[in-house]
């Protein structure tokens, strides 16, 4: 599956709770494989750039 959401503003906390949570629920309807994500900057400046 791929697919894409609309920009939001996340911690890493609730970004580690969506990986789990994403991790485990391949597990449990399995065979599954969560193969990663990307995420983008939008609006953001960059000191180090």
């Amino acid at each position: 599956m791929i697919g894409t959401t609309q920009p939001a503003q996340i911690s890493l906390e609730l970004l580690d709770d969506w990986v789990d949570w994403m991790i485990a629920a391949g597990a449990a309807e399995g065979p599954c494989a969560f193969d990663g994500w990307a995420a983008q900057l939008v609006g953001a400046e960059l000191d180090d750039a």
